[in-house]
């Protein structure tokens, strides 16, 4: 019975799985993975004798890398999220799975489609172990690698997919010894889109952009008219993401005409030192900030509403924050993107402090009055 390890990270998405292939029941014509779906010229099914056995799953472990809200996962980012967690994975897949070296049989990697640099990581590494183990290595389409875990799961024979991910949304079926594509996006995919939505609105990404989009949408009480074309087994989603834009810049128009004396930082800090019985001196760094007009950044209304937490959560010593309790204060979902969220934050308000000496005198006064 062989045993294959699998190692997966076309995306943001590092997966490495254990599986254990059951030796298919002989008979005359040993079934190939689509012998029992399909005939050898494609034109109709022909089923073996022998049903194959179900695959077992002895680990399937993965890591996320998750970037800060309106942000997407840069390939040079990804590559060396995977890079830095794939040892520790594949450690943690064969202890999971209670295998030792000798046992497995092959080694498994997605060879495309994806983002290059990610897939290069993953490349890399299961080279990297095939030379070390002296194993045979399979490269694996992503698409059918999507497709055939389906099969296997479900026991479909001859299915026609559906298959959506972050940059394929496809119809696809088994015809003359190939999978074909019989429909698909024409211009951008539902995962992407989806991502590139959460980017617009600055949603998190923790866990995912589409998962959180789906869960304020289950608070939402009005429908909006988002445009889509069909064109016959083809589909174009771009209208959706255009109309989206469309909307959040006049949503975020109208927010601004309605607050005309927005707060200077000054402001805040000051308010936010009665809650924490500080003095308003702390603000120092802030009121340097606002001396200097073409200096201040403008902040997202969801950092707005961090930043003011923050405040709250002020720990002694240098300026800084409770990840923790800004995570739980905050509602976010994990300490880490509660934490990148901060620091895209933070980096603003030192920018707003200056780069020369002025900028530096500022940061260590307000350090100073914090301490004291």
């Amino acid at each position: 019975m062989p045993i294959a390890i699998g190692l997966e990270g076309s995306a943001n998405k590092l997966g490495v799985g254990i599986i254990l292939h059951p030796s298919a029941p002989r008979d005359d014509s040993p079934p190939s993975p689509h012998d029992s779906a399909h005939s050898e010229d494609g034109a109709s099914p022909r089923r073996s004798k022998h049903a194959s056995p179900p695959v077992e799953i002895l680990a399937n472990l993965r890591h996320t890398f998750v970037s800060p809200p309106g942000t997407g996962f840069l390939p040079k980012d990804t590559a060396a999220h995977h890079r830095r967690w794939v040892v520790r994975l594949v450690k943690q897949a064969m202890k999971q799975a209670r295998v030792r070296l000798e046992d497995i049989d092959c080694i498994c990697y997605t060879k495309g489609p994806g983002m290059g640099a990610p897939l290069g990581s993953v490349a890399i590494a299961a080279r990297t172990l095939s030379q070390l183990w002296d194993k045979p290595m399979v490269g694996v389409n992503h698409c059918v690698g999507h497709i055939e875990m389906g099969r296997a799961i479900t026991g479909a024979e001859n299915p026609v997919v559906l298959y959506v991910s972050g940059g394929n949304t496809q119809v696809i079926a088994y015809s003359a010894q190939r999978y074909r594509i019989f429909g698909e996006a024409l211009d951008i995919a539902v995962g992407n889109c989806l991502d590139r939505f959460a980017r617009v609105l600055n949603i998190s990404n923790d866990p995912a952009p589409g998962y959180n989009i789906e869960q304020l949408a289950k608070q939402g009480k009005v429908l909006l008219e988002l445009p889509y074309t069909v064109k016959g087994m083809d589909v174009s989603f771009s209208g959706i993401l255009a109309r989206v834009e469309e909307m959040a810049r006049k949503l975020e128009a109208s927010r601004t005409a309605n607050t005309p004396n927005q707060p200077t930082m000054t402001d805040m800090s000051t308010k936010a030192s009665t809650p924490m019985g500080s003095d308003a001196k702390t603000s120092s760094a802030a009121a340097a900030a606002d001396k200097k007009d073409t200096a201040v950044p403008t902040f997202t209304e969801k950092e707005e509403r961090v930043m003011k937490i923050a405040w709250t959560c002020l720990k002694s010593g240098p300026p800084d924050v409770d990840i923790a309790k800004l995570t739980k204060a905050a509602g976010f979902n994990t300490s880490k993107t509660a934490a990148n969220t901060w620091g895209v934050i933070k980096k603003k308000l030192l920018s707003m402090a200056g780069d020369g000496e002025e900028g530096v005198e500022a940061q260590g006064k307000c350090a100073q009055d914090a301490q004291g």
